[in-house]
């Protein structure tokens, strides 16, 4: 049985472009079903289940996919891997309805057999995408006459589970425990002991969430988690939009092989606004005239460009650091060491040590040379974190006073003093031989952003002594800014150049930066 008329009038209305390469004549085909000379449901069930940009058109009758924009990236995802891609398109370039909604459909169609589950940050977002699915198999009557040994004609009365909450359940040989179709979150919403052929993970990250760093780093605790819901030899996709530098998608695009730390895991499908990628390249599907506005958001390059951290809004910049050899140092340095403990306790992060030298002479702007002696930016337990402090100082030649970040519940001032003092070295901070940073009332943004004044100057640098690795750590965290909440090293950096170094009451008389050797017994006899 065909389809009536009116229904394939509508599928017969289509108008090539003559630039696009399209997966299949549709004119031709349309009119050898017209003939006779083909079938017209074995053709469209062969159609639908083979050719995603299809479904978008002619099934979905979505507006604007007539572009050449869609038709390439659907034969993309077609004819690509199927499992472990991750595709970042720009807002609003139609990838939630070509993954998300179209293909889950496709695969339904195709293999009815099967699970899928639609993962988003919340259960209630996983079932918008839902419910458009649910709409299309209740209401499309292409896809009814097509595929009446898979869908019902009316699922609210016969299907076993057709509802949001639940999922929906089309026609089964077997009777699998999962649904055909279900919505799921990440951080709400989370399923246990369900096991799906598919899973589809869109909207993962919202605008709130990505300016909160505790939360950003759930949602990819909870990604990993979610993998355990798949089946063996089952296939997952990662749909969305960068909201932040360090946001799940990073993160997730830059998980490697076990193997093969320089093999990518997942495959990258990354279809920025424009042709380049750059804010003056031409628009490859949005009109010229929207794009132009959408340049005046906040977003535009993280979510048009896909540029979490434009050079156009990098604050620091990581190549006027200034390299020196240690018998090309100044002579007279006053030394400092700087110390910021693990911010979030319990989360692993980092601790930061650097030791600082600062030339007295300072230049017309009033502004002094400023030297990383050493540094170690590492995750320590608290034992081993004082220990390599202490280390530090009594390695560092004459150190005139120990800055310490001050961070709640945090004693680790005590624990240097308490150790250095036991060692014979009298530091506290009654005799300001320890201070510790206070935060300003300003934002620690502002402060950091702060630096960018003596690197361009060229008044830091750091020694070819310090360990390359840690250099390298400096240098990234500088590249990232503001877009990282890796910032350790920077952050106490921004502490005593901007905060403490001003208003140092440096000694009038400094002649050897080194700890002086004892004066042997006898010397003056």
């Amino acid at each position: 049985m065909g389809l009536d008329e009116r229904k394939s009038m509508e599928i017969v209305k289509f108008e090539p472009l003559p630039e696009v390469k399209y997966a299949h004549d549709y004119i031709a085909i349309f009119e050898k079903i017209a003939s006779g000379e083909l079938q017209e449901i074995p053709t469209l069930r062969y159609l639908i289940k083979n050719d995603l940009w299809f479904i978008l058109h002619f099934i979905l009758k979505m507006p604007n996919v007539n572009h050449p924009f869609v038709v390439n990236n659907c034969w993309e995802v077609e004819t690509g891997p199927s499992s472990k891609t991750l595709d970042v398109w720009a807002r609003e370039h139609i990838k939630s309805h070509t993954i998300t909604i179209a293909e889950t459909i496709q695969y339904v169609l195709k293999y009815p057999e099967r699970s899928n589950g639609i993962f988003c940050y919340v259960k209630g977002l996983s079932e918008k995408f839902l419910f458009s699915i649910k709409e299309t198999l209740t209401n499309n009557e292409i896809l009814l006459q097509s595929f009446p040994d898979i869908l019902y004609k009316d699922p609210e009365r016969e299907a076993p589970i057709w509802s949001i909450e639940k999922g929906i359940v089309v026609k089964r040989k077997n009777n699998p425990p999962w649904p055909s179709v279900g919505a799921y979150g990440l951080i709400e919403g989370m399923p246990t002991g369900i096991h799906l052929e598919r899973r589809v993970y869109d909207d993962i990250i919202t605008q709130d969430i990505c300016e909160n760093y505790d939360m950003i780093e759930k949602v990819k605790s909870k990604f990993d988690m979610s993998l355990s819901l798949g089946t063996d030899g089952g296939v997952h996709r990662v749909v969305g939009t960068y909201y932040a530098y360090d946001d799940p998608l990073i993160y997730i695009k830059n998980k490697t092989h076990i193997n093969d730390k320089d093999q990518p895991l997942y495959h990258l499908r990354l279809k920025p606004a424009t042709i380049d990628g750059t804010p003056n390249g031409k628009s490859i599907f949005l009109t010229e005239e929207y794009l132009n506005e959408l340049k005046k958001s906040k977003t535009f390059f993280t979510q048009y460009l896909l540029n979490p951290s434009p050079t156009e809004t990098k604050k620091l910049n990581k190549d006027c650091l200034k390299i020196v050899k240690p018998q090309d140092m100044p002579e007279l340095l006053f030394k400092f060491l700087l110390v910021d403990p693990s911010g979030k306790k319990g989360t692993g992060d980092p601790v930061a040590i650097l030791l600082i030298g600062v030339n007295p002479d300072k230049d017309d702007n009033g502004a002094s040379n400023i030297y990383i002696l050493n540094a170690v930016i590492e995750k320590y337990p608290l034992p081993e974190f004082i220990a390599q402090v202490v280390t530090m100082y009594k390695n560092g030649g004459k150190i005139l006073r120990i800055c310490v970040e001050e961070v709640a519940q945090s004693t680790t001032e005590v624990h240097i003093k308490e150790k250095l003092n036991a060692m014979g070295y009298y530091v506290s901070i009654e005799n300001d031989t320890i201070q510790i940073y206070k935060p300003s009332k300003r934002a620690k943004t502002a402060r950091i952003e702060e630096l960018s004044v003596p690197l361009i100057n060229g008044k830091i640098h750091y020694s070819t002594a310090v360990p390359q690795k840690y250099i390298d750590i400096i240098k990234k965290e500088m590249e990232d800014f503001p877009f990282s909440n890796d910032d350790h090293a920077i952050d106490t950096l921004s502490y005593f150049v901007i905060d403490t170094l001003p208003d140092y009451p440096f000694p009038k008389v400094y002649t050897n930066i080194r700890i002086c050797k004892p004066i042997p017994a006898g010397a003056f006899n």
